[in-house]
């Protein structure tokens, strides 16, 4: 019995085995404990140093913690409540805010002569050897240090000489690193989540094997969306359609390889409009092509970043990957591949946003290599990736988008696109034959895309659009309206009946999931839907429709001063080789093409049509532009007047390359010791001081960024080869490399000499 002022009630965990473990909830004395700091291992790190191994044993501590002793001046402070009264504890108790810390320094303590043999964490030990024979040598010498230290080892949970091994929540084998099927099959068999604290038991589970699953954020990403603030717990289609997909996903996990320090690596990025993911692989070091995965990583971007453009989410992607694989890579040059492919360009240019600018810097003292390739996943090797990512998406996605050209007037003509997938038989576009509207084409998209899956058998599919008029009206509104017998609040007729009353229809015959994405934000799909609705307005027809549509020509033309000179002179025969008059109008013969002379007044609205618009124009240089103008107008000077309206577009000059050679690739300075390599420059003239001094010498050194700075009256080389002698030399040592910009003084006779 106890008489301490320290009390702590008592708590039943269950273990593995079904057997009860008596612990204190000592949370409370947990609070007033000083930490201590003692590190735990890296489990990955841990797991990698069996690669190689053949044969494997585990040994278990029997009641680990309560090898270690308390002093007697602590043991009040473990006092337990009973109902026979208080109890202390002799031996350290599970509970305590430092039993790990503090089992894991006596155990490293007692296998500290067999660090290469044996791999402990907490009360887990794993033995892993090459061979039978050299397995019984590195078993008998863990025994003897544990017998001198007076470990005792549950016989129960040991395993001798087996072909893998669960350590961790994973199983080791000769072949790689796999998750623990208990765990998956716990995962397999559990129930949807009802509410949100088993969500989060779920997302937990789920994140401990994230690194066997690709891109797991993305998957997870419908429940995660339920954890946030102010959202109410809802369980819909979505969300089923993410629960059944994690569970594809744990059907084909594939084990992870070891980790090979000498063999090449490459990491692979991936981003998206609300995750970014990395996956590292390794080559086998006899065989480039054959290649293996090490890990997965990945994670929800937040409310903030998913604001990011494009390639500041693929640098995000970077950073993030290069921070969490960065136990994996060496100093040795490895290889990022990305899909985008303006990633590489921008990370080795100077002008990029202030945003990656800090991105770039946190990892710049890793030594990569961008490369813009396909995904690793077409290796033979790799099928397996491609396997899953097929399965995962069982269900067939279909971008669609509507434009519109002359929006809300008379004369507007609209188009759609479907957009299947690369080089797909169903792609499609069109042009609506009556009340062209933006809306009228997200509709009639919506409609196209779900006939052509009707036709070609699919029971479900995905239809991802930028339009919120679109999915609203079909989730939302839909239902409403057919209440309200198709008639709005102010008792008209809803806009766009026919279609909506067509889509209705439709989905009566097909399960439709609807997906909103942002429109124009990098997004492959919902780009390549929007290049076939702009592809389907046929330029030359809407050009005129644009120009030309209520304009008299004839009476345009009269108002320029050098078209009626030509028409005074068109019966001339030099006149009629070049120009031709009909019905009143001026057109240029070229090519034996009749080109319409358009009147100088009218250059601007044509140049601002077939460069400014989104559908026409596009932003293109002078000679694609030059190219579009000239098939169909002629007027003098065109060229000129191309150059110079391009040159003088905004968002041309602000978004578009510099001209000239490409700005240099930044090499990484591998520098390891101080006084390796040492940079050295003058700043100035600066405002003369009162003792004539109006340079400053400096040097910097590479490894400790320490700055020496000394005031000079001239720049010399004199004055060079003394700051490096008195400042650098006979305070710092001799520095091995001394970096310049070769200005003359540092390419001096004297200088030379003095290096």
């Amino acid at each position: 019995l106890s008489n301490s002022e320290w009390a702590s009630a008592v708590v039943l965990v269950n273990k593995q085995d079904g057997s009860k473990r008596l612990c204190g909830d000592f949370r409370e004395l947990n609070k007033l404990t000083r930490r201590d700091c003692y590190p735990l291992p890296n489990i990955e790190l841990l797991l990698h140093r069996l690669q190689g191994k053949m044969v494997f044993s585990k040994l278990d501590c029997q009641d680990g913690f309560n090898h270690l002793k308390i002093r007697e001046c602590d043991q009040p402070k473990t006092a337990i409540i009973t109902p026979i009264g208080l109890f202390e504890y002799k031996a350290m108790p599970f509970g305590l805010k430092n039993a790990p810390s503090q089992f894991q320094r006596a155990m490293d303590n007692a296998l500290k002569d067999v660090k290469k043999e044996a791999i402990v964490f907490i009360d887990d030990i794993i033995i892993a050897s090459l061979s039978v024979e050299e397995h019984l040598i590195d078993l008998n010498k863990v025994f003897h240090c544990l017998k001198s230290s007076n470990v005792t080892l549950k016989a129960k949970k040991c395993k001798l000489f087996q072909d893998s091994v669960e350590i961790l929540g994973h199983r080791i084998t000769k072949d790689g690193i796999e998750a623990q099927p208990i765990k998956i099959q716990r995962i397999l068999q559990q129930n949807k989540p009802q509410n949100l604290q088993e969500l989060q038991s779920y997302l937990g589970a789920i994140n401990y094997i994230s690194k066997f699953i690709p891109n797991s954020a993305s998957l997870i990403s419908p429940l995660r969306s339920l954890l946030k603030r102010k959202t109410k717990f809802k369980w819909e289609s979505k969300h089923d359609e993410a629960f059944d997909n994690i569970k594809k996903a744990l059907g084909h996990l594939k084990p992870l390889a070891f980790l090979d320090n000498e063999a090449p690596k490459i990491v692979e990025l991936e981003s998206d409009a609300y995750t970014i993911a990395a996956t590292l692989f390794q080559c086998d070091k006899n065989d480039i092509k054959k290649i293996s995965i090490v890990d997965h990583k990945s994670r929800s971007l937040t409310a903030s970043e998913e604001r990011y453009c494009e390639l500041e989410k693929e640098a995000l992607a970077l950073k993030f990957a290069l921070s969490k694989f960065r136990p994996y890579l060496s100093s040795s040059e490895f290889i990022v591949k990305t899909g985008k492919p303006h990633f590489k360009t921008s990370v080795e240019k100077r002008e990029i946003s202030p945003r990656m600018t800090r991105i770039m810097l946190d990892i710049q003292d890793l030594n990569f290599k961008i490369e813009l390739a396909k995904k690793i996943s077409a290796f033979s090797t790799q099928n397996d990736i491609k396997k899953i990512s097929k399965d995962l998406d069982l269900i067939q996605n279909v971008y669609i988008d509507g434009a519109c050209r002359n929006n809300g007037k008379e004369n507007a003509i609209a188009s759609y696109g479907c957009y299947w997938g690369e080089n797909h038989p169903l792609n499609t576009n069109g042009i609506l034959e009556q009340n062209a509207s933006n809306q009228r084409a997200e509709l009639v998209a919506a409609i196209k895309a779900m006939e052509q899956a009707i036709s070609s058998g699919l029971e479900s599919v995905r239809i991802i659009t930028d339009s919120n008029y679109l999915v609203k009206s079909i989730t939302e509104w839909l239902p409403l309206w057919q209440k309200t017998n198709w008639v709005n609040s102010k008792g008209k007729v809803i806009a766009n009946k026919d279609l909506h009353q067509e889509l209705l229809k439709l989905t009566s015959k097909l399960n439709v999931i609807w997906k909103h994405v942002n429109g124009h934000a990098g997004v492959k799909g919902n780009e390549e839907a929007h290049a076939l609705a702009a592809k389907a307005l046929d330029t030359n027809m809407i050009s005129l429709c644009c120009v030309t549509e209520q304009i008299d020509f004839k009476t345009e033309q009269e108002k320029d001063s050098y078209l009626i000179n030509i028409k005074k002179v068109s019966n001339k025969a030099s006149s009629r080789k070049k120009f031709s008059i009909v019905d009143g109008i001026i057109y240029r013969i070229k090519n034996s093409q009749r080109l319409l002379a358009l009147p100088s007044h009218l250059k601007n609205d044509v140049l601002k049509i077939f460069h400014d618009d989104p559908i026409l124009g596009g932003h293109y240089g002078v000679q694609k532009t030059f190219e579009k103008i000239s098939n169909r107008y002629w007027w003098k000077g065109m060229r000129i007047d191309v150059e110079n309206y391009i040159k003088s577009c905004h968002k041309c000059q602000i978004h578009k390359p510099n001209p000239g050679k490409p700005i240099g690739a930044l090499q990484p300075q591998a520098i390891y010791n101080p006084m390796e390599r040492i940079g050295i420059d003058f700043m100035g003239p600066l405002r003369e001081t009162t003792q004539g001094n109006k340079y400053i010498n400096v040097a910097v050194d590479y490894f400790t960024k320490l700055a020496v700075a000394k005031a000079i009256k001239e720049i010399s080389s004199l004055e060079a080869a003394k700051f490096i002698v008195e400042d650098i030399v006979c305070k710092y040592g001799i520095p091995k490399e001394v970096l310049s910009d070769q200005g003359m003084q540092f390419r001096s006779k004297l200088f030379k000499e003095l290096m």
